[in-house]
């Protein structure tokens, strides 16, 4: 073979490599750990159930509540299920209890300290008493009433004012009742919690 197409020859061949390597993919760098490709992790998920307490004011008297929620965890991130929630003050009239759908995400923090926004939407039901002092009722002196005036054709009847202090009434309402919470993870089946809301 000359030696010109030779020389032709080995210079195509470097040109070759050269370009070859430049295009090639770094293969160390594609074996470092260090954030490159795919990680695989399971995601978590299950059912769960909580036990709450709550204070607050009801019908301007203090409460304690106390109620459970749980529902279907995704990821430990998003729960969906419901929740309910009584009255534990132990008076005839002043009585609660509500209940709905539940909504909470968590934030996910690193660390044992977690965050979380719920929103509670149902409906419930409260016995409650009023201060009412005296009534007035209408009185009727025989079954068919007093006689009827000219030109009128329903008896008038007279009142009589009766003293009944205190009278209960029963209520139902809507609630919707958003919070956020910080969460302390004691164990990993075990957090403590403590949540400011409103209703």
């Amino acid at each position: 073979m000359p030696p010109t197409l030779m020389s032709r020859m080995t210079q195509v061949g470097v040109i070759a490599a050269i370009v070859t390597g430049l295009l090639a993919p770094d293969t160390a760098h594609a074996q470092s750990p260090a954030g490159n490709g795919f990680v695989v992790e399971r995601i978590e998920t299950g059912f769960t159930v909580t036990p709450d307490f709550k204070f607050t004011e009801f019908d301007d008297r203090s409460a304690r509540l106390a109620g459970v929620y749980g529902g279907w965890v995704n990821d430990r991130r998003l729960l969906i299920g419901g929740g309910g929630y009584w009255l534990t003050n132990r008076e005839s009239d002043f009585a609660m209890g509500y209940g709905g759908l539940v909504v909470e995400w968590f934030a996910k923090l690193d660390g044992p300290v977690d965050l979380s926004v719920r929103s509670l939407v149902g409906g419930g039901s409260a016995t409650l008493s009023d201060e009412v002092g005296t009534i007035e009722l209408p009185v009727f002196h025989s079954r068919f009433g007093p006689p009827t005036r000219p030109g009128n054709l329903r008896p008038d009847p007279r009142t009589r004012t009766i003293d009944v202090g205190r009278v209960i009434r029963y209520d139902t309402f809507f609630v919707a009742e958003p919070q956020i919470n910080a969460l302390v993870r004691l164990t990993d089946w075990l957090r403590v919690s403590v949540a400011q809301g409103t209703g």
